[in-house]
């Protein structure tokens, strides 16, 4: 077992910030997110740090897609990086900044469906992304998730502050929400905010 930390003076170690994950690609690389996104090629041991100028939010979790594109949530937007050419591309879903930010909670807050449709909780709205367009299209749910978690082909799971847990299911477009039910004890344990 190794122990390894942020080491200002080394610029092929770790990057700052506190680590709540990490992230394992096909490849085997290990994506490591705190302040800035750390990478490590295990048998290597050298790390790299993607991009060296970008704050992230702490404790954010990164999403591969189908296409093997690499996706986080910063103060700046959604991050899109290409492993295989190493270069950043960055998608706004507001034209002005000053309307509202793509916090993404924690990073559990981006989901792919089988279409290849990116599914971004932000802090006030869930939203459809295409990684082709690069558009964002708002979802009018009457529940704000703050995580996303694959279900079936069709279904998505999502959870949600103060209401429970939630399924939309792609095809129907049915939401459910499951909440707690202290006379129920087969229901949801707790509602957690």
């Amino acid at each position: 077992f190794e122990l390894i930390e942020h080491d200002p003076a080394n610029q092929g170690g770790l990057g700052p910030g506190r680590v709540w994950t990490i992230f394992e690609d096909r490849s085997g690389v290990l994506w490591i997110p705190s302040n800035k996104i750390s990478w490590l090629v295990p048998k290597s041991h050298a790390f790299s740090i993607y991009p060296r100028d970008l704050l992230l939010d702490e404790g954010i979790l990164l999403t591969l897609d189908s296409r093997n594109l690499l996706w986080a949530g910063s103060r700046k937007g959604l991050l899109g990086l290409d492993p295989a050419t190493g270069i950043w591309s960055s998608f706004q879903p507001f034209p002005n900044p000053n309307e509202s930010q793509i916090n993404v909670v924690s990073g559990a807050g981006i989901y792919e469906d089988r279409s290849g449709t990116l599914w971004i909780a932000t802090t006030d709205r869930l939203n459809r992304f295409s990684p082709d367009s690069g558009d964002f299209e708002p979802v009018d749910l009457p529940v704000q998730p703050n995580c996303l978690l694959k279900g079936s082909d069709d279904l998505m799971w999502m959870c949600v502050p103060f209401r429970g847990l939630a399924s939309l299911d792609f095809e129907t477009q049915e939401l459910q929400v499951f909440s707690n039910d202290e006379s129920d004890p087969l229901s949801v344990s707790f509602d957690f905010g």
